[in-house]
């Protein structure tokens, strides 16, 4: 394994991807959503395909397209899409949604607090992007991510060959 730093700094093969300062696996794409505050918040990725990557459906399977979901710690998890099998991620538009519905929206004294969730998306093939939301409410539990949830978070077009 190479060591990336802050995971800001791209892995030194191009079907590595960076999960907690460590160049990991052979995914040729990821998708890091982090938070500001500890609490049970979720990642879910819905592919072009109309298939969710997330906690109760993590893969890698058909079921996921091929797709990984990782818990990394409690302020971050990550989808890889791993190389090693013959899969290669869809090309086309991506859903990603962070859902705090599971997460604690007041602290020890009651008072309502905010999560900042950011996602990083990258791919050997296309520029890095990130994009950040403050979310100030639970948001309501679906399976899947498309833009009208109150979890939506960013969407972006994939090409991956």
């Amino acid at each position: 394994m190479r060591h990336c730093g802050d995971c800001t700094t791209k892995c030194n093969t191009k079907y590595k991807t960076c999960i907690s300062g460590t160049c990991e696996g052979y995914a040729n794409a990821s998708i890091r959503l982090s938070w500001d505050i500890a609490g049970d918040g979720d990642l879910l990725v819905t592919t072009p395909n109309n298939v969710t990557i997330w906690r109760n459906n993590s893969g890698p399977s058909n079921m996921t397209d091929f797709g990984q979901w990782i818990y990394v710690n409690a302020k971050r998890e990550t989808v890889v899409f791993n190389t090693t099998t013959y899969y290669r991620p869809s090309n086309g538009t991506y859903y990603i949604c962070f859902q705090t519905s599971n997460f604690s929206m007041y602290n020890s004294t009651t008072l309502k607090r905010s999560v900042t969730a950011t996602v990083l998306v990258q791919s050997p093939f296309q520029a890095a992007q990130t994009n950040t939301k403050l979310f100030t409410n639970t948001t309501t539990l679906f399976e899947d991510c498309n833009e009208s949830y109150d979890s939506f978070l960013y969407k972006f077009t994939g090409y991956f060959y």
